[in-house]
């Protein structure tokens, strides 16, 4: 298997009873050898498949790509692709297909504007109006990025938090202030409005809240 690859069969152990000392012996009875490029196309074929029915991303583990279909045509999908790595942080190239991920197409070579890290996400709620984000490799930290244009272009989403005059109450119990916010989620979208919640790391819940009723141009604190 020099090259890749794998073989699949059935095994079967051949044994002398009562006589442990002789080692016993295994075959691969029906020996069928699955080429590397054989796997590679089942795994991306997964990929697309499962790509095509999430409601939002999936990230490839082994390759670090991500992708996402648009979530009214299926035929139209996305993907962040690396193309450099150091250190931890990754450079990404967008990547575009119109026929359901039998072909892509470069779109944008530089979709972060020169940002490296970890993708955090992608989506894309129409044919050109989308989200992409960028977290630290420490995971404290995220930007977001909004295009209209369908990936050609994109501009950092800025919330305003300078009017932000409050941190949640479980922020407040363990001392955290308001420079610890950092991390954006990604987009939800929830009837006419777009949501993002500010934290203190990727895994955590509790933050902030903002609101946009018109497609990320304005954004809101979301007052309880």
């Amino acid at each position: 298997l020099a090259s890749g690859g794998e073989f699949n069969g059935y095994k079967a152990s051949l044994y002398i009873k009562n006589h442990k000392d002789i080692p016993s012996v295994s075959y691969i009875m029906e020996p069928q050898y699955i080429s590397s490029k054989m796997l590679e196309n089942r795994h991306n074929s997964k990929m697309l498949k499962d790509a095509k029915s999430s409601k939002s991303w999936i990230t490839d583990e082994n390759n670090g790509t991500v992708y996402t279909f648009t979530l009214d045509n299926k035929k139209v999908g996305y993907r962040l692709k690396v193309v450099d790595a150091a250190a931890g942080s990754r450079f990404y190239a967008l990547e575009k297909t119109i026929d359901g991920g039998n072909n892509w197409k470069m779109i944008n070579e530089n979709p972060f504007m020169d940002n490296a890290g970890v993708a955090e996400g992608i989506i894309f709620f129409s044919n050109d109006f989308g989200f992409i984000g960028m977290q630290g490799a420490s995971g404290e930290y995220s930007q977001i990025y909004n295009t209209k244009d369908g990936g050609l272009t994109f501009s950092e989403v800025n919330l305003p938090m300078d009017k932000v005059t409050d941190i949640p109450k479980e922020g407040k119990e363990i001392g955290l202030k308001l420079d610890d916010y950092k991390y954006l989620s990604m987009p939800e979208s929830k009837g006419n409005k777009l949501y993002i919640t500010v934290t203190v790391g990727e895994y955590e819940s509790n933050g902030i809240q903002f609101y946009s009723e018109d497609d990320g141009e304005n954004w809101n604190i979301l007052t309880k």
